[in-house]
């Protein structure tokens, strides 16, 4: 890499790679989630996690960035510890407690990979970029503070420690 845009081309493919890999883990996490406010937030998120990546490829179409190829690592990792727990045996709300705190992680990354996309966007002056990203960005944090308020409402007062 060397130039700004190399560095936005790159954090797109890896938002976009993010994106696909989270997409193809949130079923199972759905799947093991017994809170039904809980799994009803995590299958809301699901919807908008396609709508991001949709307008991931958008941007990436309009810049003229195959985003499609690369893989998102940190994901890859996330990922694998998130299906390995999930194959415990445990109590109901200690695995809705453990899946809240993968997606967490995962919601984290996420919020900074925008976040950093959005300030090359900026730097380059591709404010309509910018501006899309901004919004995803401020989607995601929107989805994570409300599941984190789901966590904290109705699970931690539930976890045996």
């Amino acid at each position: 890499m060397k130039t700004l845009g190399d560095l936005l081309e790159h954090q797109l493919k890896n938002i976009f790679s993010a994106e696909d890999q989270y997409l193809q883990v949130l079923p199972l996490m759905i799947h093991n989630i017994g809170n039904q406010e809980l799994k009803m937030a995590f299958e809301n998120n699901h919807i908008k996690t396609i709508s991001h990546q949709i307008r991931i490829k958008e941007i990436c179409d309009e810049l003229k960035i195959n985003c499609e190829g690369d893989r998102c690592f940190v994901l890859d990792s996330l990922i694998m510890e998130a299906k390995h727990f999930m194959e415990g045996k445990m109590e109901e709300c200690v695995m809705d407690t453990g899946i809240f705190a993968r997606a967490q992680r995962i919601a984290h990354y996420k919020i900074a990979s925008y976040a950093t996309a959005m300030q090359y966007a900026k730097e380059m002056a591709y404010d309509d970029i910018a501006a899309i990203l901004f919004q995803i960005h401020k989607e995601e944090n929107i989805a994570y503070k409300k599941l984190t308020r789901i966590a904290e409402n109705r699970m931690s007062n539930k976890v045996v420690l």
